[in-house]
């Protein structure tokens, strides 16, 4: 088994990138969980701030940071969205 994980990171992945450990579709899940969960304990606290800090925690990219704002925004407001 050690030989595969050898072999297939010394192979790069689609788009040129090295493989990881954990694949970041799983960081991005973990990400979500961990703001659903921060954002449910600390209601008042930011939802900008909560982001800024899943993304350094879980490495995301500008990009998934923003998917997850937008999906946070449009399903975990108090508020109606009109």
């Amino acid at each position: 088994m050690a030989a595969i994980a050898t072999t297939s990171f010394r192979k790069p992945a689609m788009g040129g990138s090295m493989t990881t450990v954990i694949p970041h579709s799983e960081l991005v899940k973990r990400a979500a969980a961990w703001v659903a969960e921060h954002r449910a304990e600390q209601p008042s606290r930011p939802l900008a701030d909560l982001m800024d800090e899943a993304g350094a925690r879980f490495n995301l990219g500008p990009m998934e940071t923003e998917m997850l704002l937008d999906l946070f925004r449009g399903c975990h407001t108090d508020q109606p969205q009109e």
